[in-house]
């Protein structure tokens, strides 16, 4: 009898902790007010990306675990009027900077980390990324002062820590989400499309289809899909098409600071959606492990 009531009041508490951690994130901002930012974004999303490429979506994969290749084409096709905003053009330069493998060691020469500020200024100078750092600054989560929006952008998502324990600092959130990284011969992470677009691009990647899409009007895509890069394969992989590296810098750090390790609702035009954030502590800080749209 004893024991039973022990554990009783042991799922008691563990329920009163749940449920002030859910207190907690809601007291700083609403499921509503995280959507009504997202749509304010994507409107101010204006340059027209999506209308500027085509998509192949070819085979149609029903089950995860399917290893077939039903994509003989390429997933994405950039028109000849495709116009690369200088956001894009910085992001693109970051590619060579880093080594693929979690456990090699990363050198960091002074034209790497200018690339890395010019990107960065470049982010924070967009109407997209101002809004978010507002937004962030209304919640007390960022000073109201251009190097605090810096720091942020530079820690969460560029500073290096260990993906293994024990291990070399070798990783980052932006080297994960916007690139690839690989562990173990597998490969991880793979959240964008312009990486998507360069790797098909260069012959190093092979997509074999997709799983789920969902439309977000003229704004963007979001899509589930299957590929295999370098020879290492990508079981699945949810991935916005068409948007600009601001409006995804800018969801993505807004779910990581109001919704990390758990789901962040957003909507645009109507239709919810839904990005997943996770976290890596390392040195008493907090990086971003990693961060997606789930489609």
């Amino acid at each position: 009898m004893k024991i039973l009531i022990y554990f009783g009041i042991f799922l008691l508490l563990i329920n009163k902790i749940q449920s002030k951690k859910q207190k907690n994130y809601t007291e700083i901002a609403t499921d509503e007010e995280i959507e009504k930012i997202s749509q304010e974004l994507f409107e101010l999303s204006d340059n027209n990306l999506l209308s500027q490429l085509s998509l192949n979506l070819q085979g149609h994969h029903k089950f995860y675990n399917s290893t077939e290749d039903l994509a003989p084409e390429p997933l994405l096709t950039l028109h000849d009027d495709f116009s690369e905003s200088e956001t894009m053009r910085f992001m693109q330069m970051l590619y060579d900077n880093y080594e693929r493998n979690t456990l090699v060691e990363e050198t960091v020469t002074e034209e790497e980390m200018s690339e890395e500020r010019n990107f960065i200024n470049a982010l924070l100078q967009t109407e997209i990324m101002r809004r978010a750092m507002n937004f962030l600054e209304s919640k007390s989560l960022v000073q109201n002062h251009p190097e605090s929006h810096y720091c942020l952008l530079k820690k969460i998502w560029f500073d290096f820590y260990p993906r293994s324990k024990g291990k070399n600092a070798t990783s980052s959130g932006f080297e994960h989400v916007f690139l690839a990284e690989s562990k173990k011969k597998k490969l991880i992470g793979f959240h964008n499309w312009i990486y998507f677009a360069a790797m098909e691009r260069d012959g190093a990647l092979n997509y074999k289809g997709w799983e789920n899409i969902i439309d977000l009007g003229d704004k963007a895509k979001i899509i589930k899909i299957k590929f295999d890069l370098d020879g290492m394969r990508k079981a699945v992989s949810s991935i916005f098409i068409g948007t600009s590296p601001e409006l995804e810098f800018a969801l993505y750090t807004i779910c990581f600071k109001l919704r990390v390790n758990r789901n962040c609702s957003l909507i645009y035009d109507d239709v919810n959606f839904i990005i997943k954030t996770y976290s890596m502590i390392y040195n008493k800080k907090r990086f971003v492990a990693s961060a997606f749209v789930m489609a």
